[in-house]
């Protein structure tokens, strides 16, 4: 076969007609969360649509977790998001980051009987 023959791979648009990235409902709302956790914060995206987070509170071997905070999405709420317009995503990721910051208020990762934290975003 002859390189006139073979198959034409498609090329990428240029970038003015490229779609603009649009981060996932739970990427965004990590992004405006984020600031209310250590810089060391790991969140785990759930099979049930939430976001676990938690982090080391000491260093090494044997650390030990803060007790978990658990954010979950209610399905309307994501299908909202992924419709809306890059404005409307913004005004609500900002009002779901509200939510967290007051669901958070009291939170105490070190207590000496562990309570996680759940916050239901929508």
């Amino acid at each position: 076969m002859s390189p006139a023959q073979t198959m034409a791979v498609p090329r990428k648009p240029p970038m003015a007609m490229q779609a603009p990235y649009r981060p996932s409902a739970y990427r965004l709302l990590w992004s405006r969360i984020r600031r209310f956790f250590p810089p060391h914060a790991e969140v785990l995206q759930t099979p049930g649509g939430a976001l676990e987070i938690t982090w080391c509170l000491t260093g090494g071997r044997g650390s030990r977790y803060a007790t978990p905070v658990l954010v979950r999405l209610e399905r309307a709420w994501v299908a909202d998001v992924e419709s809306a317009d890059d404005w409307g995503r913004g005004v609500m990721a900002n009002r779901a980051a509200e939510t967290v910051r007051r669901g958070m208020f009291g939170y105490e990762p070190e207590a000496p009987l562990p309570q996680a934290r759940v916050i239901v975003v929508g």
